[in-house]
């Protein structure tokens, strides 16, 4: 999935499926790691495997890219965006609206964080997985 950065998304960052949420872009750029055993299963079993272990390491870290490229700059516009909403809270602390707006970005931002721990754990298990069947190793992030 090549889909161009769009801020707007980073704050549709919901659980349902919508085409355009945040949620649904990083499901679908890790489309390659659920695939992960499949595509290594498919490889033979004897021969030389650097080729297709090559390219699908480098299919790999095209997508790592994208997807710690989405993960920052989805960071990048909920924290400016929650400092702006702090900053309108703090000047009118009984609109509730505000309050509210405030506290739904909070919810945003750990959301996102928690992407982030996700990404790690799926990193470590594809490095695993691809070093167990081609011996060769996937940079650190």
């Amino acid at each position: 999935m090549n889909m161009p950065f769009d801020p707007s998304v980073c704050l549709d960052f919901s659980y349902f499926k919508g085409m355009s949420t945040c949620k649904h872009v990083i499901k679908e750029l890790r489309r390659v790691d659920d695939n992960l055993n499949i595509r290594l299963n498919r490889l033979p079993r004897h021969g030389d495997l650097t080729a297709p272990c090559a390219d699908f390491r480098d299919q790999l870290l095209a997508v790592y890219q994208r997807r710690a490229e989405w993960i920052v700059r989805c960071s990048e516009v909920i924290h400016y965006e929650l400092d702006t909403a702090r900053t309108a809270a703090a000047t009118d602390p009984t609109n509730l609206h505000l309050s509210n707006k405030v506290k739904e970005l909070e919810r945003k931002h750990r959301l996102l964080a928690n992407e982030s721990t996700v990404e790690s754990i799926l990193r470590d298990r594809t490095a695993t997985a691809l070093k167990r069947k081609c011996h060769i190793t996937l940079p650190t992030a």
